[in-house]
């Protein structure tokens, strides 16, 4: 029952953020991911920081679960955010060292960073733990476009 009520509280602040989020709910400017302008702007950011205030809160309630972690780290991570996701995305691969999404967002978070080898051990431990999972496709080429720089 406790989990059930934590992935609640996930799912409440995803819908929380996710309408904060440029082109959705009533942050859209008629083109599809529209970024907000003038009051628009001001009243995104303000709702995305209470996205990222209740994500925190996820955290307080369930600190062992790895999902929170991650959570916290995309809502951080789409705010620019990119040395705080970082550190929740380890924190929930320590939590949970097969935690996939968390892989993923690592390599974001290291390919904004430019520490391409570190992104690209990052999508490989993805693809080891989901060769064929829904992102699969797409780390194999981030992969190749990393390999390619480095070359």
């Amino acid at each position: 029952m406790m989990l059930l009520n934590r992935r609640i509280v996930g799912l409440g602040c995803w819908l929380v953020f996710a309408s904060c989020l440029p082109g959705q709910g009533a942050h859209a400017q008629g083109a599809p991911h529209a970024a907000p302008v003038g009051a628009a702007a001001t009243e995104a950011t303000a709702c995305a920081d209470k996205g990222i205030t209740l994500f925190r809160l996820y955290v307080q309630a369930a600190p062992s679960d790895p999902n929170a972690h991650d959570s916290l780290a995309e809502g951080l991570l789409a705010q620019g955010q990119v040395e705080e996701a970082l550190a929740e995305y380890k924190r929930a691969l320590g939590l949970d060292p097969y935690f996939s999404s968390s892989c993923l967002g690592l390599a974001q978070c290291y390919t904004r960073k430019a520490q391409g080898s570190q992104a690209r051990d990052a999508y490989q431990r993805y693809l080891v733990l989901v060769p064929k999972g829904r992102s699969a496709d797409d780390a194999r080429k981030k992969i190749e476009s990393l390999q390619k720089k480095q070359a």
